[in-house]
């Protein structure tokens, strides 16, 4: 099927009753306290898996942080100290 019609199982610990129901019948709810959580902890605890495979996105976010920043005409080395 479709995107639209497509199902999906919930298994009952989801809130579901173990069937299959309809994406259009799914209310996605996005907590951005968990997510917040989540970022928090992946980047305070450097010996799991996740802090390694995200190392690449936290230089990239420093890269790109230090241009937008340069480019704005602000002295960057002098803010880094």
């Amino acid at each position: 099927r479709g995107a639209r019609g497509a199902t999906v199982a919930m298994a009952p610990e989801e809130g579901g009753e173990g069937g299959e129901v309809t994406r259009k019948e799914e209310t996605a709810v996005f907590v951005a306290a968990k997510h917040a959580a989540y970022i928090r902890r992946v980047s305070e605890d450097r010996e799991s898996l996740e802090y390694v495979l995200t190392e690449y996105m936290r230089m990239s976010g420093v890269y790109w942080g230090v241009t937008a920043l340069a480019l704005l005409g602000h002295d960057v080395e002098r803010e880094m100290e």
